[in-house]
């Protein structure tokens, strides 16, 4: 009998055991789901040390990545140690399926660890040891040449990323069965490898079969390659330049990652999702960034921080990278400081993970260089251009090369800001000839870069080639010009400043030819290239960003304006006038529209209440980013309603359309009905890089006059140094000068007693009432011209009009008041006041303005008032 207990003791010791070790390896698994990482890595050596012996020692590689994962967040270290040490028992017991599994969970470890030599060895061996076995199916065999072909992609070998992925589908093709997680992973990672080789429509294609193998599967896995895919699609569109297409990707990304985010159970694949929500934020801020709307970007950045920083360690290079986009941002901004501060980190990051021969430190020197250009140490810069250019080269084929079109650009720039004209030809060349072999011909990029060859090939006096080069990328943005002509909504497009350029350089290449070219064919190229900025303009919602674009346009309006100054001084024509006053106003009012339109549409007849306060909720929602990430990823949605909503003013209320929209600028008979009297005419003045302009506007006539700048800078900052000083002789002189300088050619046509001024320039900072039309210290005050006028100063015309365009019909029994100023009330004031110490002096220097008039003349026409 004894002899038979013993064995049934034995088999039911064992049992035991084997129902603890069973219930150990779900408890591992309820563990590492609640993310108790002290109690999981307890539980996961206490299973190891038991396994030995028992069926359970054949399941120690479902632990790998678990346990890596705990001694990560329970050491601060990257787990990877032991990690290895399960990898090991698993390798000990010699069934390749398990090591395989086991390689596969290290190689994620390495990865998260950013330990590139070590995943991509790992993966290396897996895809051995799956090609070894006959018994490992083929499945696991394409999944492990799937893995190194992404590692292969992380460090920029897109040739071996192509291969491997090549090679993992055909083991797919060859299976029984293949779920369509597989499929998809493959397809999405030819796409990629494919777009980075150039090979743009087979890219699209094979993102295409990514999401058609995932249609009707809502599994995680599932949804986390859906993300990848909507992404890279985003990317691909971004770069040929069409932003509504590439914008609406990025937002179904957005939110395909948010449902991932809510809905996983596993830590490590909300982690991921977390993650790549954060390479959306990234890829929509360069989007916004490249519409010049650099506060939306800002923005974008700050939450895609925000999401990595939970995740990744200080020092990776991801969360880096978001640094790095904010270096662009800062740069963009005119802060190279700031910038120099983000990128530096960043460029030693790529150098220690990627080495010094990759992609990602090739693009990350560029960018420091052009930092240094912009902090004017030019022999730096050029240096780090040509560390990236070579590393460039290193890195991948040049033929295909972004990294080596972006660093050529950037020195292109420096070489050309040094005088080096045709060096800098010679970079665009090369950069040319890489943006055919990626995008074609008809590529915007290319477009972009026959511009910037006019730019360089102007100042070589190769003038007809300047020519050549504008009109070869106008007729590659056809689409841009179709834009601008067949609607008024506003535009969205990459680089806006390329298609302005082009016009820009393409008439003064003319100009220098002298080719008899019809001023009038001129003015209408201008006119385009103008209604394309301000359109572009009314899509930025970011008001440092539109001062911004619209000052990297000035060149553009002074060649305008001098090339309308010209025709009027042939023809002294009203026609001729009124187009470089349209001009005037257009340079002024871009600016303006977006505050002073919103008082005109509070008010605006015939358009429906319900309208006006759709566009007021559509306008606030884009103009800032929501905190919440569910709305966030709402914004292509609010978008397209928002433009829908615009095809409803154009079509249905247009003259409302062309009010809050439209690019329409008053006439000059309209200025004369809304603003002058015959006590009252108007004065503009416009400055160009070259001139200052004076156009007079009178109830009956109208005159330029092209005004001496010399000097005017100086004398403006002179006279205002004499006053702040209390320098007599000082301030007479200045004021006399500056009198002669701006306002003497054109006093005699100033006849009216009111006036009202537009100031431009450095008389932006001008008090015309101090300017003294008589030299000497003795009576000065005579001679003030506020002696002579009632001085008003405006904005611009336009907004003017608009407001008197806010007085409503006049009302019976209705009193305005408004002050006068005049001697009699100053008189009355003095003698009612009994104490002289009482008076208020500043009182008796107030003066009548015409505004206070036009305002109580409106008020009396309120009903309101």
């Amino acid at each position: 009998m004894r002899r038979l207990l013993l064995p049934l003791v034995v088999v039911l010791a064992a049992a035991v055991q084997a129902q603890d070790l069973a219930w150990r390896d779900s408890l591992i698994r309820d563990l590492y789901k609640k993310e108790r990482y002290a109690d999981l890595a307890k539980a996961i050596e206490l299973q190891v040390e038991q396994a030995p012996g028992t069926p359970w020692q054949d399941s120690l590689h479902r632990y790998v990545y678990k346990y890596g994962r705990a001694m990560r967040k329970l050491t601060g270290g990257d787990g990877a140690a032991a990690a290895e040490s399960l990898v090991q028992r698993v390798r000990e017991r010699g069934r390749a399926p398990y090591l395989l599994e086991a390689l596969f969970d290290l190689s994620w470890i390495y990865y998260e660890a950013g330990r590139t030599t070590d995943y991509i060895r790992t993966d290396s061996l897996a895809v051995v040891v799956a090609q070894s076995d006959p018994d490992i199916p083929r499945a696991k065999r394409g999944k492990a040449c799937q893995y190194l072909a992404f590692d292969y992609s992380s460090v920029g070998d897109h040739t071996g990323s192509a291969r491997f992925t090549q090679m993992a589908l055909d083991e797919y093709a060859k299976a029984d069965s293949i779920p369509a997680v597989q499929w998809s992973e493959s397809w999405n990672t030819l796409g990629v490898a494919f777009w980075h080789l150039g090979r743009i429509r087979d890219a699209e294609a094979k993102y295409g079969a990514a999401l058609k193998a995932l249609e009707g599967d809502s599994s995680e896995a599932a949804i986390n390659r859906r993300i990848s895919t909507l992404g890279n699609l985003g990317v691909l569109w971004q770069n040929a330049g069409d932003l509504p297409r590439s914008r609406s990707y990025y937002y179904r990304s957005m939110r395909e990652s948010n449902k991932l985010i809510a809905a996983a159970t596993d830590p490590s694949t909300r982690d991921e999702a977390i993650v790549n929500r954060s390479r959306t934020y990234l890829n929509l801020a360069t989007v916004y960034q490249g519409l010049g709307d650099l506060g939306q970007a800002h923005q974008l950045l700050e939450l895609a921080w925000a999401d990595r920083s939970r995740i990744l360690s200080p020092d990776d290079p991801q969360l880096l990278a978001v640094r790095e986009r904010q270096g662009d941002v800062a740069l963009a901004s005119g802060d190279p400081a700031q910038a120099a501060e983000l990128v530096r980190s960043y460029v030693a990051a790529c150098e220690a993970k990627y080495g010094g021969h990759s992609e990602e430190y090739a693009r990350a020197v560029a960018k420091l260089g052009e930092v240094r250009m912009q902090q004017g140490q030019a022999a730096q810069a050029d240096s780090l251009f040509a560390i990236s250019i070579a590393a460039s080269k290193a890195s991948g084929p040049e033929e295909t090369s972004q990294t080596l079109v972006q660093a050529l650009l950037r020195r292109a720039a420096l070489r050309g800001a040094s005088g080096d004209h045709a060096g800098s030809m010679a970079d665009l060349r090369e950069a040319r000839r890489i943006e055919v072999n990626i995008g074609g011909k008809e590529s915007y990029r290319v477009a972009r870069v026959d511009v910037l060859l006019a730019e360089q090939a102007f100042p070589l006096k190769q003038y007809a080639e300047a020519r050549a080069f504008a009109d070869i990328a106008l007729h590659a943005m056809r689409d841009r010009i179709q834009a601008v002509q067949s609607s008024g909504l506003p535009l969205m497009f990459t680089d806006p400043h390329i298609l302005p350029d082009a016009i820009y350089w393409k008439v003064r290449a003319e100009q220098a030819l002298g080719t008899g070219t019809d001023a009038a064919e001129w003015n209408k190229e201008l006119d385009l290239a103008i209604r394309y900025l301000a359109r572009s303009h009314a899509a930025v919602k970011d008001e440092s960003s539109k001062l911004l674009l619209v000052a990297a346009q000035q060149r553009l309006f002074d060649l305008a304006l001098e090339t309308a100054y010209a025709s009027y001084a042939k023809s002294a024509s009203e026609q001729d006038l009124q187009r470089f006053f349209t001009l005037t106003e257009t340079d002024r009012s871009i600016l303006l529209k977006d505050r002073l339109n919103g008082f005109s549409s509070m008010r605006f007849a015939g358009v429906p209440d319900s309208l006006i306060a759709l566009e007021h909720e559509l306008t606030t929602a884009l103009a800032q980013l929501p905190e919440d990430r569910e709305a966030l990823a709402q914004g292509d949605v609010q978008a397209g309603r928002f433009k829908d909503l615009l095809r409803t003013f154009e079509q249905h209320y247009p003259r409302y359309f062309d009010l809050r929209y439209g690019e329409r600028k008053p006439s000059l008979a309209e200025v004369r009905k809304a603003l002058l009297t015959p006590e009252r005419q108007l004065l503009i003045y416009t400055r160009t890089a070259e001139h200052l302009y004076a156009l007079v506007i009178g109830p009956q006539a109208a005159s330029i006059t092209r005004l001496d700048t010399a000097g005017l800078k100086a004398a403006v900052k002179g006279l205002r140094q004499a006053v702040d000083r209390r320098e007599m002789k000082a301030f007479t002189e200045q004021a006399h000068a500056l009198y002669q300088k701006v306002f003497a050619p054109v006093a005699g046509r100033l006849t009216a007693p009111e006036l009202l001024i537009v100031p431009d320039g450095e008389l932006g900072t001008l008090n015309f009432e101090l300017l003294l039309s008589e030299p000497g210290v003795a009576h000065y005050t005579d001679h003030l011209l506020i002696q002579r006028y009632t001085l008003a100063y405006l904005l611009s015309a336009t907004t003017a009009i608009q407001f008197a365009g806010l007085a409503r019909e006049r009302a019976n029994g209705v009193l305005a008041l408004a002050p006068g100023f005049s001697d009699q009330v100053k008189q009355d004031y003095r003698k009612a006041v009994t104490d002289s110490t009482m008076l208020d002096d500043r009182f008796f220097r107030y003066v009548r303005q015409p505004f206070a008039v036009m305002t109580a003349q409106a008020l009396g026409r309120s009903p309101s008032a």
